[in-house]
């Protein structure tokens, strides 16, 4: 059994409906919890006390307009309320890969969806990373937007000269606050806009967990249906991920040791002679490709150069070199699903 296989442990589905905003049943309560929809209204989300945490949301960049209090709380309060919502909004996306009945909600939740099937099928992630971001800001500014201060409105995607914030909040009929989403791994990406300092008095960026090979692992072994109660229940559930994760990547390190170019050119009995002419060069590659089927399971020899990377050995070492990419997130998520560690090993050697 696999040990990601225990983490998760899947409740019924619930009704469907004909509406991504209508919800009903146990969706109902779910998202509910999750400060999503109730009666296909957004609710506010639940208080969370901040876990030391790698999956913890982050305000970033903020700036307040000290000469305007009033407008300055409304800004606070705009941008603390997506900062909330943002965790929750990444928790639902990971526990339900799948998206519910949200995945037609738009072009972004529909290539989602598509992607997310053939990664199950195939087990392919090089595209998910941008697409989970579409989702998660999706999501966010959709229907599991929270509400807006009172008296405030806001409104997506408003271009400002050459410049375009994710959200902006009125007042009074008056732009008051810029908001910018973003993934973890690019935090800061507000100091690459426009001068939004010369441009509005609020503004800040609110950052969500990017995905990861552990958060990928773990997703692949739920079916839909799963929320945690409670975000530290969150937590410590993708601090198992995370630990199972590790041994997996030790185990295919083990692997990977058996791919060293001075074994496998043994093996073929290539001289370094052989190596300098074409041929010798394609023979070493089908050789790698036809050992490395047999040990972890069928695939393309264009795909080879992607798990050798993930098993930590270099692609370019064994002749794939020009003509050739790898990704090391797409590696992982095919050994994942085809080289898991053996049930109770560590491989440490």
């Amino acid at each position: 059994m696999n040990p990601l296989a225990s983490l998760h442990k899947p409740t019924p589905q619930p009704q469907r409906t004909s509406s991504a905003r209508a919800v009903v049943g146990p969706q109902q309560h779910r998202l509910a919890s999750l400060g999503g929809l109730a009666n296909g209204r957004p609710v506010a989300a639940r208080a969370v006390k901040p876990q030391a945490s790698p999956v913890q949301r982050k305000i970033v960049s903020a700036a307040y307009d000290e000469s305007n209090e009033a407008n300055a709380e409304r800004a606070k309060a705009f941008f603390q309320a997506y900062d909330n919502r943002a965790q929750a909004v990444y928790r639902f996306v990971i526990e339900n890969p799948g998206l519910d009945d949200f995945r037609k909600l738009n072009g972004y939740t529909k290539r989602w969806a598509l992607l997310w099937k053939r990664h199950v099928k195939h087990g392919r992630a090089s595209t998910l990373q941008a697409a989970f971001g579409y989702v998660i800001e999706s999501l966010l500014t959709g229907p599991f937007a929270p509400d807006p201060p009172d008296g405030c409105t806001v409104v997506s995607q408003v271009t400002r000269g050459g410049t375009r914030p994710d959200l902006v909040l009125f007042h009074g009929g008056k732009e008051i606050a810029w908001l910018d989403l973003t993934a973890s791994k690019s935090r800061g990406h507000i100091f690459n806009k426009d001068s939004w300092e010369k441009k509005i008095s609020n503004f800040a960026e609110v950052t969500y967990p990017s995905l990861t090979s552990a958060s990928l692992a773990g997703m692949l072994l739920v079916k839909g249906g799963v929320v945690s109660a409670t975000a530290k229940e969150f937590h410590a559930k993708q601090k198992e991920v995370e630990k199972a994760f590790a041994r997996n990547k030790r185990h295919w390190t083990v692997i990977g040791k058996r791919f060293r170019p001075a074994l496998i050119k043994k093996a073929l009995r290539l001289k370094r002679s052989d190596l300098e002419l074409d041929t010798g060069m394609q023979r070493l590659r089908d050789g790698v490709h036809r050992e490395l089927v047999s040990t972890v399971g069928e695939h393309p020899i264009t795909f080879t150069p992607s798990l050798l990377t993930a098993m930590g050995v270099s692609p370019l070492s064994l002749g794939f070199g020009t003509g050739f990419s790898q990704s090391v997130h797409a590696g992982e998520a095919f050994l994942t699903q085809h080289a898991p560690a053996p049930p109770g090993s560590d491989d440490t050697n």
